[in-house]
């Protein structure tokens, strides 16, 4: 709708009365007038005119999976404890409740735990792991972490890694009754790092201005 808007208005079509309201021009009822030949050819002709916001906002989709690439690298490369540290925050940063790492040795299966409420009543326990691009989680390696949450009788477990999973380790936690298990492969936990601004800061600004139609209205 914008991109028809746009290709009209630039075209002298049509007018932007205020927000979110347009008026036809005369040129615009001119063209109403026009044999149906004629008008198909200036759609087909408007149907090129490319809005720069929709240009802007592909580049701007470009660089984010930039960015979620070269991050993904980095957490590959880190050590396993620090992406334990980084998932944790993660979770905890997103408004999970309060996170913490579990020790480090002989943690069960169970690398951090998310308190949902200040008593602990209701916790969400966090498995992570570090692989290589390569290295599939498999349906095994969730079934052990589903075996840790039942130790814990827990009923919410989140899966995190820098890898992916196969697709009979999905159907697995897909299938679960008793308790739900999030898988989140390393695609989507470098896109929520940077939705929510962990282990990234801001480099560019950029503000696209309109008019402000009220504050030209008569008081």
């Amino acid at each position: 709708m914008r991109s028809v808007r746009y290709s009209l208005k630039k075209e002298n079509y049509i007018d932007e009365v205020n927000k979110l309201t347009y008026q036809i021009t005369n040129e615009g009822l001119e063209l109403l007038k026009e044999s149906k030949g004629e008008i198909k050819e200036e759609i087909e002709e408007l149907e090129k005119v490319i809005d720069p916001l929709t240009i802007v906002k592909g580049k701007l989709d470009e660089l984010k999976n930039e960015l979620a690439n070269n991050l993904l690298k980095q957490l590959q490369s880190i050590h396993w404890m620090k992406f334990e540290d980084i998932v944790v925050e993660l979770l905890t940063v997103m408004g999970y409740g309060d996170g913490k790492v579990t020790q480090r040795s002989n943690d069960e299966g169970l690398d951090g735990v998310i308190k949902e409420d200040k008593l602990g009543l209701d916790n969400i326990y966090v498995q992570a792991k570090r692989y290589a691009a390569n290295n599939s989680v498999g349906r095994d390696v969730v079934q052990s972490f589903s075996g840790a949450l039942d130790g814990k009788g827990a009923r919410k477990g989140v899966f995190m890694t820098t890898s992916s999973f196969t697709e009979n380790a999905r159907k697995y936690a897909e299938r679960l009754e008793a308790k739900k298990i999030i898988l989140i492969d390393g695609t989507k936990l470098a896109k929520l790092m940077i939705d929510h601004n962990v282990g990234v800061d801001v480099s560019n600004t950029f503000v696209v201005k309109a008019i402000d139609y009220d504050y030209f209205k008569d008081e």
